[in-house]
């Protein structure tokens, strides 16, 4: 059945095994279809289409996955967060950067992937102080 979310899981971890990561991301992406307010799969298929090359890409799978697992919960905005979605969307950010004009076609998608970063590593040491320092000790060199 195309709708069988556990099909498709196995199915990525299969191409995953057999680092076929674009169909492992395809196939992520049908389980995002019949579950999309699971954030961990989400943190998957971004990881997927990192490991692909495609860390434009991750940076939205990852920035969506933050957004899903942090909630509405004002009390809950910071102690929430799945940290590896974040330290994710922070790599992806700083790989967006690091390609230069490959992905940042203009001025203000350079500014976003910098605001982005900006505000992941912030939210980063409000969840994993010694994660954030060591990603900032990284970002100074």
């Amino acid at each position: 059945c195309m709708s069988d979310a556990e099909t498709w899981l196995e199915l990525a971890d299969v191409y995953q095994h057999a680092n076929s990561l674009r169909h492992a991301a395809f196939c992520l992406e049908e389980v995002l279809l019949a579950a999309p307010w699971d954030s961990r799969v989400w943190v998957r298929a971004a990881e997927a289409w990192y490991s692909a090359g495609e860390p434009l890409l991750a940076r939205k799978y990852f920035a969506y996955a933050v957004e899903l697992s942090r909630g509405t919960d004002a009390a809950c905005y910071a102690r929430c967060v799945d940290a590896r979605a974040l330290l994710g969307l922070c790599v992806a950010c700083r790989a967006v950067a690091a390609a230069g004009s490959k992905y940042a076609a203009t001025a203000d998608d350079a500014a976003l992937n910098t605001d982005t970063l900006a505000w992941a590593a912030q939210l980063l040491a409000q969840v994993m102080p010694a994660a954030a320092a060591l990603f900032q000790q990284q970002q100074q060199q």
